[in-house]
């Protein structure tokens, strides 16, 4: 979700303050990025070897890329046919639950904002003075 909304704040950064709030939330994007490097290694020690250089996070290091365009070598990432040379299948299968679980996430946070914005025009509505 930093991610996204990262892309999103990129295309126009307007104010002095709006700025500092970017780089603020792509130096947190960088650092989570550097402890999933981590965890990756420990679980999946062989990916480290397939990894690019412009994709492995540091923050003194300014020739990677913008933390939100920088790849997870996640295991839909990889050729069906190379998986299991990388990794066990049932780390596959736990990306699956896990994006199944991001997807219900965000259809509930969308389902409770519009039902937030039916009960706000709902209340509007019904106590609107004024000229008719």
């Amino acid at each position: 979700m930093l991610r996204r909304n990262l892309l999103g704040l990129s295309k126009g950064v307007r104010t002095a303050n709006q700025g500092a709030r970017f780089t603020d939330a792509q130096t947190a994007l960088l650092r989570r990025l550097q402890r999933f490097r981590l965890d990756q290694d420990l679980h999946m020690p062989q990916v480290s070897a397939i990894i690019k250089p412009e994709d492995i996070p540091s923050i003194s290091n300014h020739s990677t890329r913008a933390p939100e365009l920088i790849l997870l070598y996640m295991p839909s990432d990889i050729d069906e046919d190379l998986r299991p040379t990388y990794w066990d299948a049932a780390l596959a299968e736990m990306e699956a639950e896990l994006r199944l679980a991001c997807c219900a996430d965000a259809v509930h946070d969308l389902r409770r904002q519009l039902h937030l914005r039916v009960y706000f025009n709902k209340l509007k509505t019904k106590n609107i003075t004024g000229q008719r």
